[in-house]
């Protein structure tokens, strides 16, 4: 028993000694959990515009700089509906991004994942009277801001 508890005793401090040693040798601006900082890298739709199509539903999204985003229906189901909004991009992995945004006219908040390199575009809207829709549809860039 006395052996046991020496044991057990050796193996509490050698534990303890285990994480002051690697909390030491940790990088001080490493990110907590092992999550990882996202780097910043420049959206590829910045300065453009870009065409939306979730079937009736399609819009211009025109992206005038690195936070703002005019989207304009054009789209038989979308006529009519506009906004100017602040949006954030995320890269994913390359050419693919997250892009998100809050209307705050019809307190939608818009999640899009943008794959360019396939042309696909998923959105999640999650809708002021807390219904949610999800869509597949296309996505290209059509321009630059400023131009049409």
């Amino acid at each position: 028993m006395k052996r046991l508890k020496q044991n057990g005793m050796a193996l509490a401090v050698l534990m303890a000694s285990s994480l002051f040693i690697s909390s030491g040798i940790a990088a001080p601006d490493a990110p907590p959990n092992n999550t990882q900082a996202v780097k910043p890298h420049r959206y590829i739709a910045e300065g453009k515009i870009v065409q939306v199509t979730f079937g009736d539903f399609a819009f211009r999204l025109d992206f005038t700089d690195s936070q703002t985003m005019t989207f304009t229906g054009n789209g038989p189901a979308s006529q009519g509906i506009t906004d100017t909004v602040r949006y954030t991009a995320v890269e994913i992995r390359p050419q693919v991004y997250m892009v998100y945004w809050h209307e705050p006219g019809s307190g939608d908040n818009v999640t899009h994942v943008q794959d360019y390199p396939r042309g696909i575009v998923y959105t999640n809207i999650a809708s002021g009277d807390g219904s949610f829709t999800h869509l597949t549809g296309q996505i290209k860039i059509i321009g630059n801001s400023g131009e049409q």
